[in-house]
C-alpha cells in the first residue's frame, strides 16, 4: 500500500469512420476516480473535405478513411501525451461489412499509437465488458442505459455534459 497519488493519462476511443469519439481523462487510481477532462467528436467525411483529394485519386475510400483516423488519433496523441489508449473492440454480429470497417479504423487508430509511440499501451475491451462495468447489461443496445449508469457513477467526474454525447 503506498500513500502516493498515482495518476494515469488515458485517451478513450469510440471508433468509426463516421463519426469517431474521443475522451481525455485522467485516471487518479490510487483514488479510483476518473477526470474527464476533454471530449470531442470527429464527423470523418466532413474532416475529409479538408484533404488535397488530388493526392488520393487512386486510394479506395477505406485508405482515405484510414488516413483521416490516422491524422486525427496522432493530433490527439501529441495533444493530451496519454500513458494509454482504450478503444472498443468490434463486435461481428450480424453486420459482417460494419465488422471489418471497424476493424479497418481499429487498425488505423493502433498504428497511429504506434507511429507516436512504439510502447505505446493500446487495448481494445469487449462492448459488453464496458457495458458491465458499468452495470449495463452486456447484450443491450440502448445507449441511454450507458448514458444512465455513467451519470450515476460517482467513480466519473465529467467536465462536460455526458447527455451532450451519444
Amino acid at each position: 500500500m503506498t500513500d502516493k497519488t498515482i495518476k494515469v493519462r488515458v485517451l478513450s476511443i469510440d471508433p468509426g469512420f463516421t463519426n469517431l469519439g474521443a475522451t481525455f481523462s485522467i485516471m487518479n487510481l490510487s483514488k479510483g476516480i476518473q477526470h474527464q477532462i476533454q471530449t470531442q467528436t470527429f464527423n470523418i467525411p466532413k474532416h475529409l473535405k479538408a484533404y488535397n483529394m488530388h493526392q488520393y485519386a487512386n486510394a479506395s475510400k477505406h485508405v482515405i478513411e484510414c488516413q483521416a483516423v490516422k491524422d486525427i488519433v496522432g493530433n490527439l496523441l501529441k495533444q493530451h501525451e496519454p500513458d494509454i489508449v482504450v478503444c472498443e473492440k468490434t463486435y461481428m454480429g450480424r453486420f459482417p461489412n460494419a465488422f471489418a470497417s471497424l476493424t479497418l479504423c481499429i487498425n488505423a487508430i493502433e498504428t497511429a499509437c504506434f507511429d507516436y509511440d512504439s510502447d505505446m499501451y493500446f487495448i481494445t475491451f469487449e462492448p459488453s465488458v464496458i457495458k458491465k462495468a458499468n452495470g449495463v447489461s452486456g447484450n443491450s443496445s440502448n445507449k441511454d442505459d450507458i448514458t444512465k449508469a455513467l451519470l450515476a457513477n460517482k467513480n466519473i467526474i465529467p467536465c462536460e455534459d455526458i447527455k451532450l454525447f451519444d
